[in-house]
């Protein structure tokens, strides 16, 4: 075991050395180990070390902090969306468009808001750790799309940074903005979760969104601008396995349950 944990660092160390990208210099996300370290740490905290703390617990009252993060949630989001956008579009071209190693004003501003955004992947980790606190249940799904996007967005900056892929994370904060405009509302009032007529709307607009990530690595797959055709097949069956999984997330909860609540009245 200890050969192979010694070997996957090494691998990612050699990585490190001859494929970065050199405006993704900044710290923490710039170590593949540091990276791999800290999601092994998420998960063995939310499935193991924090069930067994909680035990014997009561749940934390923690809504006054939720509120507070759901905030800063909203606003990085909401920086990160307008930022970036507004430099991919002056940028890029939308179809297809290859690394940019360029130093420019612009690449460094757009390689810091990066930057950011993937530390906000770590950032929502903190969903996770207040189901845990709270003791409340969470999904396979949850933990897995937290600990995935981590994972996916800190490689693509570390090695393709500015370039094609930047597109899913300009997507990925306008949707989080919404998403955290809700649970913000939900945290204020909880009497609110379930009275707000918009909630499946968020997961339907997470479904799309990745219907659109998924068509826009398309254009990258077919498209003749020197993308690495391996890692958008990769990217492309990740999108494509997240996408069942929400949707088999929304049918069980809006669609099958509605279906049963109608049997019952009609019994």
């Amino acid at each position: 075991m200890f050969f192979v944990v010694r070997k996957v660092f090494e691998f990612c160390d050699h990585l490190d050395k001859n494929w970065s990208h050199p405006l993704a210099q900044y710290p923490l996300v710039r170590s593949p180990s540091a990276i791999a370290v800290i999601v092994a740490l998420y998960v063995v905290f939310v499935y193991k070390w924090g069930p067994k703390m909680m035990m014997d617990r009561k749940p934390f009252n923690l809504q006054r902090t939720i509120i507070v993060y759901n905030a800063l949630q909203v606003i990085l989001n909401a920086i990160i969306f307008i930022e970036s956008s507004h430099l991919y579009l002056q940028l890029y071209d939308l179809r297809c468009q290859p690394v940019d190693y360029n130093v420019s004003p612009k690449t460094v501003r757009l390689a810091r808001i990066s930057y950011i955004y993937c530390l906000t992947k770590f950032f929502d980790f903190l969903d996770t750790v207040f189901f845990v606190l709270r003791k409340k249940k969470f999904l396979f799904l949850h933990s897995y799309h937290h600990a995935g996007m981590a994972v996916v967005c800190s490689f693509l900056y570390k090695f393709v940074a500015n370039s094609h892929f930047i597109l899913m994370g300009i997507i990925n904060s306008f949707v989080h903005v919404l998403m955290y405009c809700y649970y913000e509302l939900a945290a204020i009032n909880p009497d609110y979760r379930n009275n707000l007529w918009w909630k499946k709307y968020i997961t339907q607009l997470q479904i799309f969104q990745f219907g659109i990530i998924f068509l826009h690595l398309t254009t990258g797959f077919f498209s003749n601008c020197g993308l690495p055709k391996i890692l958008l097949i990769l990217l492309m069956c990740q999108t494509l396995f997240i996408t069942l999984m929400f949707s088999d997330f929304y049918y069980k909860n809006y669609i099958a349950k509605k279906q049963s609540a109608k049997q019952v009245k009609q019994q």
